[in-house]
């Protein structure tokens, strides 16, 4: 099956959306009436939705195929876990349904671990199963976790799981407040990930200099805020809703710590309704959240009030701690 070239996509990376070869390949697999065949098929659906940033869609594809899969009657658990994986829990993730992904990554981490297999196990405990403890709140335990699943991966080579425990590593010492570390986690492996290739992969490439410019943002210094500016400028250049929204979080976070603080505080409110255009609510909520702090006296409480009991009723363990570690840089008002 086949894909078209999308503007999401940079030179030489994977392009996002299905063309006429992916209609094509449905609708033989529907005339075959083959399961797999046709799970195959609504996963570049899913694949396509997660990529362009529409999480509902995304999660929709995703359990349709997981159940095809199932209903193969095949030895699918790879194809299982890697829905899982990569595609659903991620959605659930981004789209902030956090019931789901407290209920659905242990329990999918579990059935790896019923039948053997490693790889979803490392993926899961290394990406999501993190990502779901800092939202709770637990740091230590979103640490351990992803140290105990590398420590049972190959050490030959340098696979996505790899970049998986990086980016886990970069992303618990943001929610610490310690860029410096973040900074010195992603470029420590710059190399192994520059030879990877993982960075032609949409996904990995929005995640990676979100993630890495954050860490910039934090730590700080004019050296650091001029490559996180160079970050956000690719991420802005995208066609996908998302990767512009975080682009326009690390212009805001570089404003702030520039001391353009109007100009911050503007564009913070202008990235909470774009991530709410793009069912990313817990995004949008940490910026409010941050906006609140920094702005002080009765509206910024009742930014900060509107934001904790959202994050309140999503079981969100430290509201400010979330909040600043999706939009670093900001002073809090007394």
């Amino acid at each position: 099956m086949s894909f078209k070239k999308a503007g999401g996509c940079r030179r030489g990376e994977i392009p996002l959306r299905t063309g006429p070869g992916g209609a094509s390949a449905k609708a033989i697999a529907d005339r075959i009436a083959h399961p797999h065949a046709r799970a195959w098929a609504v996963a570049t659906e899913a694949i396509a939705a997660e990529c362009e940033g529409r999480w509902r869609d995304a999660q929709r594809h995703s359990h349709t195929t997981i159940q095809l899969f199932r209903e193969a009657q095949t030895d699918v658990a790879w194809e299982v876990g890697s829905m899982y994986a990569w595609w659903l829990l991620p959605a659930q993730y981004m789209a902030g349904n956090l019931a789901e992904l407290a209920e659905g990554a242990p329990r999918a981490a579990a059935d790896a671990d019923a039948v053997g297999d490693l790889y979803t196990a490392t993926s899961l405990r290394t990406y999501l199963i993190p990502k779901m403890h800092l939202v709770a709140g637990h740091v230590e335990r979103a640490d351990a976790e992803r140290a105990a699943a590398i420590g049972k991966w190959s050490r030959a080579g340098w696979h996505l799981q790899h970049w998986c425990d990086l980016q886990a590593r970069a992303e618990i010492a943001v929610y610490r407040g310690d860029g410096l570390a973040a900074v010195g986690a992603w470029d420590g492996e710059a190399a192994q990930l520059r030879s990877s290739l993982l960075m032609r992969m949409c996904m990995i490439g929005v995640q990676t200099r979100y993630s890495l410019g954050r860490a910039l943002v934090l730590a700080g210094e004019p050296s650091h805020l001029s490559r996180a500016a160079k970050l956000a400028r690719v991420l802005g250049a995208r066609d996908t809703g998302w990767a512009q929204a975080f682009a326009k979080t690390l212009h805001a976070g570089i404003a702030a710590r520039r001391g353009e603080r109007e100009r911050a505080l503007g564009l913070l409110a202008e990235v909470a309704g774009e991530f709410r255009k793009i069912d990313m609510r817990m995004h949008a909520y940490a910026c409010d959240h941050v906006r609140g702090r920094a702005l002080g006296g009765e509206s910024g409480r009742q930014l900060v009030a509107a934001a904790e009991q959202w994050m309140r009723a999503h079981d969100v363990g430290d509201a400010s701690a979330l909040a600043s570690s999706f939009a670093p840089g900001f002073a809090t008002e007394n």
